[in-house]
Parts: C-alpha cells; structure tokens; sequence
C-alpha cells in the first residue's frame, strides 16, 4: 500500500473579528436593556441628576472603571498577539486615536450620549485612515 501524504497547512482564523463581535452585541445589549446601562447613560449625562434620581453613584462608577480595565486588558491580550511581542512602547498614542474614534462615532463631551454602534463605526474609520493617507 501507498500512503499518500499531503502537506497541508492550516491557517488559524483571526479571533478578533469574533472577539468584537461578540463585545458589540454584549454590550449594544446592556447598555440599551438593562438597568446598568441605563445607570451609567444617567451618571455619564449629569451626575447630580442621577445622584438626586437614586443612581447609586459610587458602585457604578467604579464597575465601569472594572469594565475599563478588563477590556484594556483583552486589547492588549490581542494587541501583544498580533504584533508577536510585548514590547514597553507598543500602544503610544493610542489615546488620541480612541478619543476621536468616539467623537466620529457620536459620543457627546459632555457625556450621556452615544451608542456602542457608533463607537465601532468610529473605530474603523480611525483604522481606515491610515491606509487612506498613504
């Protein structure tokens, strides 16, 4: 008998496109259907007011600044992963590039505006444009 054997190589699909995908639609849910989320538009909106509606103001805030973290985190999780290296300065001046992404995406200065969607759409704008100005 003859065995063939193929040199077959696989390729591992990008888990990013997913990893968003399933972050857009997790948080399109809780920030338009739950009570968390209807906190953090009010406390994001006018702290006073909300504090004066009954919004426990503290906890929020600081289970967003968890929320921040993490997701901080997941980026550079797959951020590392992508460019096969953790290096000290990977990531500078990422900052301005998150801020005009929401401002494209909607998100008001004042806060209490904006949607996940938005935020996204905002995003790949920010990564097109590179390419565009090249």
């Amino acid at each position: 008998m003859n065995s063939v054997s193929c040199n077959i190589t696989y390729r591992p699909s990008p888990v990013s496109p997913g990893d968003l995908a399933a972050l857009v639609i997790g948080y399109s849910l809780l920030a338009s259907r739950s009570v968390f989320g209807r906190h953090v538009y009010a406390v994001g909106g006018n702290l006073q007011a909300a504090t004066l509606s009954g919004v426990r103001v503290k906890p929020v805030t600081f289970w967003v600044f968890v929320n921040m973290g993490v997701l901080a985190a997941l980026a550079g999780v797959i951020f590392s992963g992508r460019l096969n290296q953790a290096g000290p300065t990977a990531g500078t001046a990422f900052e301005l590039d998150a801020i005009a992404a929401a401002f494209i995406g909607g998100a008001a200065v004042q806060g209490g505006v904006g949607k996940v969607v938005g935020a996204i759409t905002g995003g790949l704008i920010m990564g097109v444009i590179p390419m565009a100005c090249r």
